[in-house]
């Protein structure tokens, strides 16, 4: 659920939208996608991190 949400936000951030429509191309695409892969990760990370500490 949790997963969910942040993918959400980070699908609706400006950054991200702005790096798509910048991507001619499908390696552009890939590292815009790990990339996202990355913040999605550092958010879980971060709020796990605040919930348990």
């Amino acid at each position: 659920m949790l997963v969910k949400i942040l993918q959400g936000s980070v699908a609706l951030n400006p950054n991200s939208l702005l790096l798509v429509n910048q991507a001619p191309t499908l390696e552009l695409l890939f590292l815009r996608n790990q990339l996202t892969n990355l913040m999605e990760l550092v958010l879980v990370v971060s709020i796990n991190r605040e919930c348990f500490s």
